[in-house]
């Protein structure tokens, strides 16, 4: 989001003392309540991504860490002073070590792709879930979940999953082939915590969920006869931005009237409105009439109307009212129409449509009834359930 103070963009785990951190996060998670309560609980979170890992592991992990641009298994000075890892986990990345660098092929039945191993372009393949897979079981054993007398807590993300889904969409032969690769990770994930925690999988709680589903990709849904397209943000960034100064003038001592875009989210540079005594409302309504000209766009509002209560009815309405932060939400929003994304990407995911919506919930473990449930239910709803399992607080 971009940081009204800083006038800077502000990457969500960015932290200027440590590096990365979890301290943007403005709640707690199920780890930092297993904490709170006072138990001897271990937490541990790992991702690909440093974003996933931090957020899974919350402000109080015992350790969150991630695969660093070097591809090895790092953390930040939040979670240890001097940047180093246990020798468990240090020991992962000395296999990795030897044989990084190495071409990898990647064979299916209808493609081959080849990478070097440890490249981005390499965790875009089974290997990215397969270390994964190996980080986690390492975390397992190395730290002795499981093993003591309280819960303890091990989250972790296969962002091979995501990463690729942006890169070749959800309709993709590599994402079939992966899916099923994941599954084998997934098995061997079980069958090793199977074997290490006592009493095996019958006193541990596994989840598998995701934090967000994905749309066909435009030129998929084009294929097919679906109605879709592209938005450009720095196009429309640079149109709002003259239209303002024909209404308004240029103002003087500002960047621009515009200064930022993410996701659709626009911001106002307050130094323009002030420098033009200029009410911020007609601000935003002006650049909402030139949004609603764009075709691809469905709904528009603005940070005053949110203010006001003056929302687009109905399941938008509800929406906005769960999602928008005022501290660092745009000024104006645009909610594109279903099948529209704002990014050159080939398919991404940030729309309240059902296809973003939808993810799997699937819960095994002691005291869970076996079945599959026709009530709905919100992906949120897992972070109170697994709470009251464990008889702490809901996060």
């Amino acid at each position: 989001w971009y940081d009204r103070k800083t006038k800077k963009m502000r990457y969500c785990v960015a932290d200027d003392e440590y590096g990365f951190s979890p301290r943007s996060i403005s709640g707690d998670t199920v780890g930092d309540e297993l904490k709170n309560a006072g138990f001897p609980s271990k937490v541990y979170a790992l991702a690909l991504k440093d974003r996933a890992a931090i957020a899974l592991g919350g402000h109080r992990a015992d350790l969150s860490f991630w695969v660093d641009p070097k591809g090895d298994w790092a953390t930040s000075s939040f979670y240890s002073k001097d940047l180093s890892v246990p020798i468990w986990l240090k020991a992962v990345n000395t296999g990795l070590q030897k044989t990084r660098g190495r071409d990898i092929t990647w064979k299916a039945a209808n493609f081959t792709r080849t990478a070097i191993e440890g490249s981005t372009a390499s965790l875009l393949m089974p290997f990215g879930a397969e270390i994964t897979t190996d980080a986690a079981l390492a975390t397992v054993n190395g730290a002795k979940l499981g093993m003591g007398p309280a819960t303890d807590l091990l989250a972790l993300s296969y962002s091979t999953h995501d990463l690729l889904g942006h890169k070749t969409g959800p309709n993709s032969q590599e994402m079939e082939e992966i899916t099923v690769a994941e599954d084998k990770a997934l098995a061997r994930l079980l069958n090793g915590v199977k074997k290490a925690v006592p009493g095996g999988l019958k006193n541990v709680v596994f989840v598998l969920t995701a934090d967000h589903g994905v749309g066909p990709s435009p030129d998929y849904l084009k294929e097919v006869r679906i109605s879709t397209g592209r938005l450009v943000p720095t196009a429309m960034v640079k149109e709002a931005n003259l239209r303002l100064n024909a209404k308004f003038g240029t103002p003087k001592g500002a960047e621009a009237w515009v200064v930022a875009e993410d996701s659709l989210n626009f911001y106002l540079d307050s130094d323009a409105i002030t420098a033009k005594n200029v009410d911020r409302n007609q601000v935003e309504l002006e650049l909402k009439k030139y949004f609603l000209t764009l075709e691809g766009v469905a709904k528009v509002f603005t940070r005053t109307e949110y203010e006001q209560n003056r929302l687009p009815p109905g399941e938008y309405e509800r929406q906005i009212k769960k999602t928008y932060f005022p501290e660092r939400s745009g000024d104006v929003v645009i909610i594109q129409k279903p099948f529209w994304i704002d990014s050159q990407v080939v398919a991404t995911h940030m729309t309240g449509y059902s296809y973003d919506r939808n993810a799997p919930l699937l819960i095994s473990g002691p005291s869970i009834e076996a079945g599959v449930y026709a009530t709905p239910a919100d992906i949120v709803d897992l972070a109170p359930t697994l709470s009251f399992m464990t008889g702490t607080v809901a996060p």
